[in-house]
């Protein structure tokens, strides 16, 4: 591992690189074993095929794969393997065959089984259709018994499984071409991954219904078939190769206030931001208590609700602190049925009047301090000032891709959120890559090995260059549409800075801040580029993110003062690279830019 992937993403893991496989109009990615990326003509019409195994605490295992053989041919191609995983919780292997021809047929096989028996949350295939040609379109089901229905893929974020019993799904990416994935092995059920931010929908075997874990018995045979099936004309599409282009801009509304999290109270912000935010548990004892801090800070306020009056009164030495109080129950800190208040609690209506009371000069809000499925499942009690939620990217991938495709589905969150709160003031955050379990209600995954790892504590591209890119194009995403954004914490596994100092988000979260309240401008920009711009007292203000690991052309128009935070600059020591341009500039791998009109 090069000093370069240290800087960009914090980690001395290697990642194997994808094999581009394909015949005639139908394309796709071989990672893992898995099919990625299943284009036609160019056009994406299936995210994903992939065989996965997890664990009871629905860790996904990534065992290596062997007897790989590949026979590639221009009208037909095939490719098998085996794989095998074997641990605490059992054994399970299995043989893997992928076969496809340039008819626009691709087949996915799996066989396997278990010598000593395994438990599993879920061991199977999983299908991701993509948003683009899919959100809010109709598709026709086939059922396990034979019956059909004509569904759709939900438009706002589904909290519960959109559907199920699902044999075959058929939809109609664009006019004229018909993509058809028939499932075999089991009835499958679909989710809704925008919830987790994930930009797919999730199709997936043995439906939640027949419970979890289950267990694989010794001899068992596992026997399961996915089926492509593609027809119509090759679209006309634009290629991905074409990575320049000239930026424009249209007002939409202002620059969110930018924030951080509060890992202790004795804490000091890295850079300044507009707000910080401290959390309390008040089924804790006395020691969680925040004493002799003078910054103001807003509260998040984990709360038992049996008596709130009682237990907010704890707080009664900070009434006149923050500006912003968010009060949640600890019973939605985890999923459970919408509407279900336990017995001898008090529901959120009154949970907010308390509040009120003790903080009358101060917004009191409802949501959740951990990701938007428990918000889109319980949602905020009505009369609230605000509404409040944090996001993960690695809920369920924790490859480089996967991280940033979560930005996609950032303005679908939003949307739903906005239909059921209303357009009431909406704080978003900590918004981070990996899962510290004070932002995600299931156990995250320890991560001694330093990998991309799903729901990990601490994914080890916060340290890296990966993390800044991140945290712009979290911001272009949602700007203009939130009030506030909190960008991960000031320390620890989501924190903008460790012993030795800043980590590269730090100087994304500076820049962000400098803009608070700037009239927005959203920016169209080239594939592979997150922009945005704002009307500073400085003036014009562009910020640019690189979201790959290949150079990107950012195409500026007239003369600016250009700062560029890279790899380059990092290896010198140098916090950014400035100069003054009129034209393109390129961005390595996961660069940041910002440029100043002069």
């Amino acid at each position: 591992m090069s000093e370069r992937d240290l800087i960009l993403y914090g980690t001395e893991e290697e990642v194997p690189p994808l094999r581009i496989m394909g015949c005639g109009p139908l394309g796709f990615a071989l990672s893992g074993g898995n099919v990625r990326d299943i284009t036609w003509g160019g056009m994406e019409v299936l995210r994903a095929i992939s065989f996965v195994v997890r664990d009871s605490r629905w860790g996904t295992y990534a065992p290596p794969i062997s007897d790989l053989e590949i026979s590639e041919a221009p009208d037909r191609l095939s490719v098998s393997y085996g794989a095998a995983v074997d641990g605490a919780e059992g054994d399970f292997a299995w043989r893997a065959t992928i076969s496809a021809t340039a008819d626009g047929s691709l087949s996915f096989e799996a066989r396997g089984g278990s010598r000593r028996g395994f438990t599993t949350n879920r061991t199977g295939f999983v299908v991701l259709h993509p948003l683009a040609g899919v959100a809010g379109r109709p598709v026709e089901v086939l059922h396990t018994d034979g019956s059909r229905e004509t569904a759709s893929f939900p438009e706002l974020v589904d909290p519960s499984q959109p559907i199920f019993d699902i044999r075959t799904l058929t939809h109609s990416p664009v006019p004229g071409l018909t993509v058809a994935v028939t499932m075999e092995g089991e009835a499958y059920e679909m989710e809704d991954q925008r919830n987790w931010t994930d930009a797919s929908y999730k199709t997936y075997v043995r439906p939640l219904a027949k419970g979890y874990p289950y267990a694989i018995a010794a001899g068992e045979a596992v026997e399961q078939r996915i089926t492509l099936k593609i027809t119509g004309a090759v679209p006309a599409v634009r290629g991905t190769a074409a990575r320049t282009g000239g930026l424009n801009f249209a007002p939409a509304g202002k620059m969110p206030e930018i924030g951080l999290a509060l890992t202790s109270w004795s804490d000091a912000a890295p850079v300044v931001t507009s707000y910080l935010v401290g959390r309390i548990d008040l089924r804790a004892g006395p020691s969680d208590l925040p004493a002799g801090r003078e910054t103001p800070v807003d509260l998040d306020v984990i709360i038992p609700g049996r008596d709130p009056d009682q237990e907010l009164a704890r707080l009664a030495h900070l009434a006149s602190m923050p500006r912003r109080v968010l009060v949640v129950p600890a019973r939605d800190m985890v999923s459970r049925p919408p509407g279900e208040v336990p017995a001898g609690e008090a529901d959120g209506e009154a949970i907010v009047a308390a509040a009120r009371r003790l903080f009358p000069r101060s917004m009191v809000g409802g949501g959740m301090l951990v990701g938007f499925p428990e918000l889109n499942r319980n949602r905020p009690p009505a009369g609230v000032d605000f509404v409040a939620h944090s996001t993960s990217a690695i809920v369920h991938a924790a490859d480089d891709r996967s991280v940033m495709e979560t930005l996609e589905a950032l303005p679908a969150v939003i949307a739903s959120a906005r239909a059921f709160a209303g357009d009431i003031p909406y704080r978003l955050g900590p918004a981070t890559i990996g899962a510290p379990q004070a932002f995600y209600p299931a156990p995250s995954a320890p991560n001694p090995e330093n990998a991309r790892k799903p729901t990990a504590d601490a994914d080890p591209r916060q340290r890296g260059l990966f993390a800044a890119a991140f945290a712009i194009g979290y911001a272009a995403a949602v700007a203009g549409q939130v009030e506030a954004l909190t960008l991960g914490a000031t320390s620890g596994a989501a924190g903008i800075m460790g012993p030795g100092g800043p980590y590269p988000i730090a100087t994304a979260v500076k820049w962000l801040a400098e803009l608070a309240g700037c009239p927005f401008l959203r920016a169209t920009a080239p594939a592979g580029l997150a922009v945005l711009a704002a009307e500073h007292l400085s003036g014009r203000v562009v910020l640019a993110a690189n979201l790959s690991a290949s150079p990107v052309a950012l195409d500026l128009s007239g003369r600016h003062e250009v700062s560029v935070l890279d790899a380059e600059a990092l290896a010198r020591g140098r916090v950014a690279r400035r100069s003054e341009v009129n034209g393109p500039v390129t961005l390595d791998a996961y660069a940041i830019c910002r440029a100043v009109a002069a």
